[in-house]
Parts: structure tokens; sequence; C-alpha cells
């Protein structure tokens, strides 16, 4: 930017306004409303160049009027133009700026946000599946004798090695369907569910048995091969309530036995079968599964009802605890 040097001449005009006149007198007769002091010999500012003989005062420093529409004074209109236009755009620029802004979100939706998503719960992941219990520690699955007792209300029960086992028993039946609701740990059922190993306790009094109970576990590689073992047995058994199956042991005769009272609570598959011509002998079976085991129970005697229940779930609860 650079001072505007051209002098000013006598009636110069600011936007086409008359110069001011004096009505008592010549404006020659005026005083003078400033002193008009002597031009310096040496120009103050060495850039401006040097003073032109006979300048008058320099014009006021406030700034001249703005040029009416007439004006075509590059000078004044042209920069003024570029100002105005300057002007307008800043303000358009800031309008838009104003309304995009007013969409972004603030300070206080970033804490708003942060706060929300700090308040939300985290997720909770469900516990990890217990570990498979091991082939070798089926045994230490079974009760003992003296529960067995306390259970099925008598004293003298103990451990038949002769049925003892830790293979599955070979029992027939003439409606293999039904194979499964009369006897416990048979192999025919069990053929196909991908078992591993099994362990079955016989217990019974030594002298003029009453009592019989075959407590048994089987393994299983994991606890939904278990699961679903026991699944498919839910939906065999009701299909046998009320039928009679010929059983077949070897060296010994063929039994009838009558299947009735299939039920399932829960988990916990259950039926009752009576023998014919038992005067009243039955044997109550129990399936369910822990974790990757099996649990299979029968209860037999004149006065079974629900020991076959218990003693799966007393079995359930020590695989519990061995987790």
């Amino acid at each position: 930017m650079s001072i505007d040097s051209t002098p000013t001449m006598p009636g110069h005009r600011w936007a086409h306004r008359p110069a001011r006149v004096n009505p008592w007198g010549p404006a020659a007769a005026l005083p003078q409303p400033w002193p008009v002091s002597p031009p310096p010999a040496t120009p103050i500012n060495s850039w401006a160049g040097p003073t032109m003989p006979g300048r008058p005062m320099p014009a006021p420093a406030w700034a001249p009027p703005l040029p009416t529409r007439g004006d075509t004074s590059r000078r004044t209109w042209v920069p003024l133009g570029i100002g105005g236009l300057v002007i307008t755009v800043a303000a358009v620029i800031g309008l838009v700026a104003v309304i995009r802004g007013s969409d972004k979100p603030t300070a206080a939706d970033h804490i708003a946000t942060a706060t929300g998503a700090a308040s939300q719960p985290s997720p909770v992941l469900p516990p990890p599946p217990p570990p498979a219990v091991p082939d070798e520690a089926l045994p230490g699955l079974l009760l003992d004798p003296p529960t067995v007792n306390a259970i099925m209300g008598t004293r003298d029960l103990v451990v038949n090695p002769k049925l003892t086992t830790a293979k599955l028993y070979i029992d027939t039946t003439d409606m293999p369907e039904c194979g499964g609701v009369w006897a416990n740990a048979n192999r025919n059922v069990y053929a196909g569910s991908g078992w591993d190993a099994a362990q079955t306790q016989y217990l019974r009094e030594p002298d003029q048995p009453a009592h019989e109970v075959y407590q048994s576990v089987v393994g299983f590689p994991t606890a939904q091969t278990a699961k679903d073992f026991v699944a498919g047995e839910a939906k065999r058994w009701p299909l046998c309530n009320g039928k009679t199956i010929t059983t077949t042991v070897p060296d010994t005769p063929a039994q009838s036995w009558w299947i009735g009272a299939v039920d399932q609570q829960g988990d916990l598959l259950t039926s009752v079968s009576k023998g014919e011509g038992g005067r009243g002998y039955s044997c109550q079976h129990a399936l369910t599964a822990r974790n990757n085991v099996v649990i299979d129970v029968e209860a037999c005697g004149w006065d079974v009802a629900q020991q076959a229940t218990t003693i799966a779930q007393r079995i359930g609860e020590q695989i519990s605890r061995t987790l």
C-alpha cells in the first residue's frame, strides 16, 4: 500500500459536495483555521519525494466520504468494491461455517457419549466349560456300600465282584428299541454313541438277596456327546411305556418285564419295570448326564420307589465336586 501524493486542487469537491462558502465575506478574508507551516527543507519521509512548491496543507486525518454511485474514480470505487466483496464472501463463509458447525458434535456431545458408553454394563461372558472327567476317575465316582445301604434302607448290601465290571452288559430283548428302558449299561443301547469307558458296581445281599443295585458311570469324549445320548433315550423310552418285553441273559431262562411309569424331570429320565411272576419285584431305572459322564443306575427290590433317582443324583453331586 502507498500514500496518495496527488495535490489537492482549489475548489476540490469530495463526492460532488460543494466547498464551504463564508456568508460574511470572501473566502480570502477568512482567517486560516489552521496555520500553514512552511514546508521543511528536507522531506520528512525520504521515500515520499520532494515537496512540491506551493503545496497546500494536507487534508485532515479523517477518511473521505464514501463515493456515490456517480463517482467513477477507480482509485476509490475499485478498492471499496473489492473490500465489500471480501466482506460479503467472509460473511457467507461464516454463515455456512455456523450452519455446518451446528451439525458437528460439540464437546458436551462427546462428554455425553463417553458417559453413556461408560454407563453401559460390560458384556458378561459365559464361564468356560469344566474339564472333562478322565476315564481313570470313573471308579471313584460311584457311591460306597454304606451310602447305598442308607439310600436303599438296607444294611447288608455289599459289592458282588461277579457283575462288577469295566465292560458293558450283553443282555438282549425281543424289542431292541426298548432295551434301554429295562437294562442299564447295555452294550446294544450304547452302540454307536461314541462312549469311551465304563464302570459298573453291583451290590446285593450275600445270602437270600432281596435287593440289587447296579450303579454305572459311562465316560464320553465331551459333555455334549453325553447329553446327546441321554436326549436320544428320552425320545425312545416313552414309546415303550405300557409294553411287555422279553429279556434274555446268558445261562438264565428268559424273563418278561412290563414297562411302566416312564417320566422325565429336567435332565433326569426314569422308568419302572415289573417282572412277570415276581410278586411285586420291580426295578427303577434312572439315567442322566453330568459333564461328559452318563450316570446309569438301576435299583431293584420289593420295596423300591425312588432309590435309583437318589443314587444317580448323589453320583452327579460327586462329579460336580471333582470339577
